[in-house]
């Protein structure tokens, strides 16, 4: 029946319920290490004398690497680079565990077209470049660095190797209690559902203090960046620390799904005093270097009240 499809989280009082989904992404990887057989690994104690060690060998273990590859490694660290994006631009934070983080509606469209183009365009381009270019010659390599720990039945042959690479999925979840569970049991229902409420009211609460805080040093940052650390020293005030503050700002309204009144407004101080300053206009006026830091630290103090307030909250609420 379409109502057993139904969850009851939509109608949480939590506003991050109401203005996200949970986003939860899944990456896949062929072998690239295994674990040696127990009687392949001698214990030795390494000190003034060396000397066999009586630990039990079925407590300890040891894995030997399969392959090094940098081609191999530009995809573990696009796969990373992609989801730390993500999580930084358009997350927020999750109380659902590793794996998983909560966009804002605002934020699926163009979440879910960058993880499809890179799933089915730029990621698939990088696997078979590594096969194509050095997946042989990687195992070779490891015949030399293992010794006698090389085995060729280890390595597929190279085009069953890139069919079984895995791939990098997500799925969009609405983390709520599905309503049929309700006909099994009225009680088992209630509980599940109280503590689905419970964990929406601590990701609301985390979410408000994640924004808050990350206001907080990012102004802080860009305020100490502005002024000299003494009279004959002066900070580098870098392109990232202004271009964080920027995208910040520029993001907010769509991350504050809390509707946080109260950072809404010093959002809009920062954003007049950012109004009609440019990066290199910046660096050029120590006079406008220096009004922007008074400005900022006044700011930031503001900003600091309500990360407390923010905390004493949290603390309460656990």
């Amino acid at each position: 029946m379409p109502e057993e499809q139904v969850y009851s989280q939509t109608n949480s009082s939590s506003a991050v319920a109401q203005n996200s989904m949970v986003l939860q992404i899944q990456k896949k990887y062929m072998p690239y290490s295994k674990t040696l057989p127990k009687n392949a690994v001698e214990i030795k104690i390494i000190g003034q004398e060396e000397r066999p060690s009586t630990a039990n060998k079925s407590w300890l273990s040891s894995s030997k690497a399969l392959l090094s590859s940098p081609a191999l490694n530009a995809i573990f660290q696009k796969d990373t680079k992609l989801i730390n994006d993500i999580e930084e631009n358009f997350a927020l934070p999750s109380p659902f565990g590793n794996g998983t983080c909560l966009i804002p509606f605002k934020f699926i469209a163009e979440t879910d077209k960058r993880l499809t183009e890179y799933a089915t365009i730029v990621r698939p381009r990088l696997i078979r470049y590594f096969f194509d270019t050095d997946y042989e010659a990687a195992i070779e390599r490891a015949r030399t660095e293992l010794g006698e720990h090389f085995n060729i039945a280890d390595y597929a042959p190279k085009e069953v190797a890139f069919a079984q690479f895995g791939g990098f999925t997500w799925r969009w979840l609405d983390f709520g209690v599905a309503l049929s569970l309700q006909e099994i049991s009225v009680e088992i229902f209630n509980r599940e559902q109280e503590k689905c409420e419970g964990q929406w009211r601590t990701a609301t609460q985390e979410v408000e203090l994640m924004l808050r805080s990350s206001m907080q040093e990012l102004i802080e940052n860009l305020a100490e960046q502005l002024k000299p650390t003494d009279q004959s020293q002066k900070r580098r005030l870098t392109n990232a620390s202004y271009d964080k503050v920027k995208s910040f700002l520029t993001s907010f309204e769509m991350k504050n799904v809390t509707n946080d009144e109260q950072l809404s407004v010093l959002v809009q101080k920062a954003k007049e005093i950012m109004e009609g300053k440019n990066l290199e206009s910046i660096k050029t006026s120590e006079k406008l270097k220096e009004e922007m830091a008074v400005a900022l630290n006044e700011l930031n103090k503001e900003v600091s009240v309500l990360v407390e307030e923010g905390r004493r909250r949290t603390i309460i609420l656990d």
